[in-house]
């Protein structure tokens, strides 16, 4: 297993996009702004446990599932494939341990910042190409 990266931030945009998670995001990149999110705080290892438990429940379709698998194939360093045929305890054991060792290296808060700015500039470009008549980019 291996701490979030600057790959694993945009294949997490695409799992936002495609389930339609950003309002769900929005509180957890409240918390990060307003400096709740450190290395010994509960309320980040529950809201990212909480974030990705609620992806996987709420993916109503098979694009949406297959962008998770990829992106927890990352960090977790399996196959989608591989983690789709993990029994759900260990699966979860290890999406627990992922979080956990995020949340004490300090990464985590580190890892929803970045994403919140890149989705504060998509929104942004969104609004700009909308303004203008051109078609933001989606895919």
């Amino acid at each position: 297993m291996r701490k979030l990266n600057g790959g694993d931030a945009f294949a997490f945009l695409r799992v936002i996009r495609i389930s339609g998670a950003r309002e769900s995001m929005a509180e957890i990149f409240k918390q990060v702004k307003g400096g709740k999110f450190d290395k010994e705080n509960d309320a980040q290892r529950e809201a990212g446990l909480n974030f990705i438990l609620e992806l996987m429940c709420n993916c109503a379709t098979d694009e949406a599932e297959d962008a998770i698998w990829r992106f927890l194939s990352g960090p977790l360093e399996e196959t989608p494939a591989e983690l789709k045929n993990r029994p759900l305890d260990e699966l979860t054991g290890l999406i627990e341990e992922m979080v956990e060792d995020n949340v004490k290296s300090g990464n985590l808060a580190g890892f929803f910042r970045s994403v919140g700015k890149l989705v504060r500039t998509e929104t942004q470009a969104s609004t700009t190409s909308s303004s203008k008549g051109t078609a933001p980019l989606t895919k």
